[in-house]
C-alpha cells in the first residue's frame, strides 16, 4: 500500500510539473525572448488608422527583427517593400513568427533609404501594415 502511494504521489507531482503555467510573455519583447508580440491582426481591406497601434522604437540595424503574429491570422506571408525601389521582397515566415532580417535594414541605411513597408497577410486579407523608418542609424518600427 506505501509504495503504492508513492508511485500515486509521483506521478502526481510529475504531471504537475508537466502542466504549462499561467505567464504574462506577451508585448514588446515576449518576456525577453526578443521576439515583437504584434497586436491583434486586423482585416486590410478596413480603413487603417493613421495613428499607429505598436511601435518598437530605436531597433539596432545589426540585429533581426521577429515578429510573433496573433492567433486569427492564418497561414501568413510577409512582403517588405522601400520606398526608394518599390522592388518586394519576400520574408521568411516560420509558422506564426515572421524575420526582418538586419541586412534588409543594413541596405536601407546604406542606401540613405528612410523608410519602407511591411505587409503580412493571409489567403482572407488579415493581417498587417507595418511601417519601418530608419533615423540616426536605428529603427523605428509601427504597426499600422
Amino acid at each position: 500500500m506505501k509504495s503504492l502511494t508513492r508511485v500515486l504521489v509521483a506521478v502526481a507531482l510529475a504531471i504537475w510539473l508537466a502542466l504549462p503555467g499561467v505567464g504574462g510573455d506577451g508585448g514588446e519583447n515576449g518576456g525577453g525572448t526578443g521576439v515583437w508580440v504584434l497586436p491583434r491582426a486586423q482585416f486590410l481591406t478596413q480603413q487603417l488608422g493613421a495613428v499607429p497601434r505598436a511601435s518598437l522604437s530605436q531597433h539596432n540595424l545589426a540585429q533581426d527583427v521577429f515578429m510573433q503574429l496573433s492567433p486569427e491570422i492564418g497561414v501568413a506571408m510577409a512582403t517588405f517593400v522601400d520606398s526608394a525601389t518599390g522592388v518586394p521582397v519576400a520574408l521568411p515566415v516560420n509558422g506564426t513568427i515572421v524575420r526582418l532580417p538586419a541586412n534588409l535594414l543594413q541596405a536601407m541605411a546604406a542606401a540613405h533609404v528612410s523608410t519602407a513597408s511591411i505587409l503580412i497577410t493571409d489567403a482572407v486579407q488579415v493581417g498587417y501594415l507595418i511601417t519601418i523608418v530608419i533615423v540616426n542609424g536605428k529603427a523605428n518600427i509601427f504597426v499600422m
